[in-house]
């Protein structure tokens, strides 16, 4: 039996494994993709690695936000989130 995506159990997930910062303005905007849309929902996130997840070699960069809430609506299949990173130069 096949269930119709407006009642299976919700999967958020990115739409790609790869991400582009925009050198230009400094955004990085990454699409988040949702599987099974019935009601409404909010995902909290935070940038970055917690200190004992990070691998070795790498540091956390300024993310502005640093975290926050997206909210999705009932049958709303993705969304998009832009966050401004920090180059170095």
């Amino acid at each position: 039996v096949a269930v119709p995506s407006l009642a299976a159990n919700t999967e958020i997930s990115f739409s790609s494994d790869i991400a582009f910062v925009n050198e230009a303005d400094e955004t990085l905007t990454v699409t988040l993709t949702r599987a099974g849309t019935f009601g409404s929902l909010t995902v909290d996130w935070i940038s970055g690695y917690a200190a004992a997840n990070r691998p070795a070699g790498v540091e956390n960069g300024e993310i502005t936000p640093a975290l926050g809430t997206v909210g999705m609506a009932h049958g709303q299949e993705e969304m998009t989130l832009t966050v401004q990173v920090r180059i170095g130069r």
